[in-house]
């Protein structure tokens, strides 16, 4: 998906992409995004096309 990281402000990243729209979330050192929360989150914010999260 080509996302990268554009902005950190403490925990919270700000990625974009090129073909897709700008992401913000926050990470937490230590933690773990389950594959299941990332996929609800890319069909969410980014579309139903999520085939490259699986």
């Amino acid at each position: 998906m080509n996302y990268r990281i554009v902005r950190r402000q403490g925990s919270h990243r700000t990625l974009v992409s090129e073909e897709y729209p700008r992401l913000l979330f926050a990470l937490h050192d230590h933690r773990t995004i389950p594959p299941g929360l990332v996929r609800k989150i890319l069909e969410k914010d980014v579309g139903p096309d999520t085939s490259m999260s699986r």
